[in-house]
């Protein structure tokens, strides 16, 4: 088994195991993010040549669509907005948090109103990416990192082991790894801010004759909460909120506008500060972030995981 290993097997770790044959995974979940119906609705990935390489070599079937993002404000959809009410929306978003709502780097997903984008079925990606790398896959919870081990406790078994690596490529949330790597430098103060997601099949009625879109931001606080996503394929919606909520409140919270929560999540670092360098630099040379949560920047996507998994391999 090689010593370079993986953390997380989400669609960022299976695509760097895919690409590199000489590393291994551990995690405790294959799927990560996307792995159910909600989350999969949230995951969008552009078209690039990359990525029509990967589903090529994986032979899976994609359909090229368009996802056009608007906005709304006093009542309107629009295409194109001011910075500043950009700015007000930015404040929604990112709630009670000052520190990170006045970052520079926290912006909107796009600076366009509309992409190319590529529909497929995301379970038959991560099956066909699984399958590729499932002898390299160990099921487990990782309860500690260090500069050369791995704790692991493994499925089915009482008592953790350690697990020696050369190479390491993260991807699980900073927050997440920060706490689990025990190094004097390991201690950085990390501001971030949960966001709430909901599944529903409904909207409010007053937005159900604008859904020309696929993201909707929603500047003003008619509503409580602040974006809304829809894939034309599905007949289902992703409702997002600032903050952390629990199912029950946000059930009798949308009652009034006619909306049923059929799934919920919470992230706990859906929005974080990116302006820390000490969170966004790996503590060894052999040891590297990978993807949004871990990096700790929210422009980052799958497409730009491809690219730099595609592109490492590629200059050897």
């Amino acid at each position: 088994m090689s010593n370079n290993v993986i953390l997380g097997s989400g669609l960022s770790g299976l695509i760097w195991a895919y690409t590199h044959p000489d590393h291994m995974i551990i995690s405790n979940n294959v799927g990560g993010f996307v792995s159910n119906k909600m989350q999969e609705l949230m995951v969008t990935i552009f078209y690039t040549e990359n990525t029509s390489r990967l589903f090529g070599e994986l032979n899976i079937n994609r359909v090229k669509n368009t996802y056009k993002i608007r906005y709304y404000h006093n009542n309107e959809i629009l295409e194109i907005v001011t910075p500043e009410l950009k700015q007000l929306y930015v404040k929604r978003k990112t709630g009670e948090c000052p520190e990170i709502h006045t970052d520079p780097d926290i912006k909107l997903g796009s600076e366009n109103n509309h992409y190319n984008f590529l529909h497929i079925d995301m379970h038959e990606l991560i099956n066909a990416l699984e399958k590729k790398v499932k002898d390299r896959i160990i099921i487990g919870e990782i309860v500690g990192i260090s500069e050369n081990y791995i704790k692991v406790l493994q499925k089915g078994q009482s008592e953790p082991i350690m697990m020696s690596y050369n190479k390491l490529v993260s991807t699980l949330p900073a927050t997440v790894f920060w706490t689990l790597y025990s190094s004097e430098s390991c201690a950085p103060e990390m501001k971030s801010n949960a966001s709430t997601y909901i599944l529903t099949n409904s909207i409010p009625k007053s937005l159900q004759n604008t859904n020309s879109w696929n993201n909707l931001y929603l500047i003003d606080d008619e509503f409580p909460f602040h974006r809304i996503i829809h894939k034309f394929v599905s007949a289902n919606y992703v409702l997002e909120f600032a903050g952390k909520h629990t199912k029950e409140a946000l059930s009798l919270l949308l009652k009034s506008y006619d909306v049923e929560v059929l799934d919920y999540s919470c992230l706990n670092y859906a929005i974080a500060d990116c302006a820390s360098s000490k969170l966004n630099v790996a503590p060894k040379k052999y040891i590297q972030f990978l993807g949004r949560f871990a990096e700790r920047n929210h422009r980052i996507k799958i497409d730009n995981v491809l690219d730099r998994a595609y592109a490492d391999v590629d200059k050897k």
